[in-house]
């Protein structure tokens, strides 16, 4: 009887651990292209205004975290060349918050913390 109890157990933590993985949203990477881009993940909604072209994935880390990783579409000698005007601006619209503003990185990584603000890597 303890045997059959003690499986039991692991068979519904295994399940209850199942089902937690499957809630979690599927990362979501988007295209951004020079102009004004708005992108909706998780009922969140970010604005990106860029001169340049780039790649945003989005990614659910725990309830309250988004991470935001941005990547610059351009080569490392176009990224040498940039001008002082190429301009980069992320702006999360439901926190009323801006993310990133200035020259477009080669790499940028950010989490939102969507009960308080963002946290940068």
């Amino acid at each position: 009887m303890k045997r059959l109890s003690a499986v039991l157990l692991i068979v519904g933590l295994v399940v209850a651990m199942a089902a937690y993985a499957e809630q979690l949203p599927v990362p979501k990477t988007e295209a951004v292209f020079p102009g004004i881009t708005r992108v909706q993940y998780v009922g969140e909604t970010f604005v990106f205004t860029t001169t340049v072209r780039l790649s945003a994935k989005f990614e659910v880390i725990s309830d309250n975290q988004i991470q935001i990783k941005i990547k610059t579409a351009l080569s490392p000698r176009e990224m040498a060349a940039l001008a002082p005007g190429e301009m980069l601006r992320i702006y999360w619209e439901d926190g009323d918050q801006t993310l990133y503003d200035g020259t477009p990185p080669e790499e940028w990584t950010g989490v939102v913390l969507t009960e308080g603000g963002l946290t940068e890597k």
